[in-house]
């Protein structure tokens, strides 16, 4: 694929889908106004660079609606396994959170010797 070929590509996508592009851009204004960016629940990742030059500030930018996108998935998955530790019913059925790597909690019930990943179940 050429670069006028992928511009073309990225130009249809946005095309097709204007609120991402203007959620985007509100999004680096705002961070270019605040200096931060926040996720779903509220974290702020502060951008420094915003204010920079054209590198850091690209970087920053690119920062500002990663953020919000990665860090409210983050959010999601910490909500989660709030929910998991805490759980009576998971608890008195034996099952308990046993790693968390990237977005899905694995957790495990010894009891009856089953361990779930996100939602797919394995017994051993």
């Amino acid at each position: 694929m050429t670069p006028q070929e992928a511009q073309e590509t990225i130009d249809a996508w946005y095309a097709a889908r204007t609120e991402v592009k203007d959620w985007q851009e509100l999004t680096i204004r705002q961070a270019h106004k605040t200096g931060y960016t926040k996720t779903l629940l509220g974290r702020q990742r502060h951008l420094p660079g915003i204010w920079g030059g054209w590198y850091t500030r690209g970087h920053s930018e690119r920062a500002a609606i990663n953020t919000p996108i990665q860090g409210g998935a983050a959010d999601i998955v910490v909500m989660a396994m709030l929910k998991v530790a805490k759980s009576k019913v998971l608890g008195d059925l034996g099952w308990e959170m046993v790693l968390q790597v990237t977005s899905p909690p694995l957790v495990a019930s010894l009891k009856y010797n089953v361990f779930m990943n996100g939602c797919r179940w394995s017994s051993n």
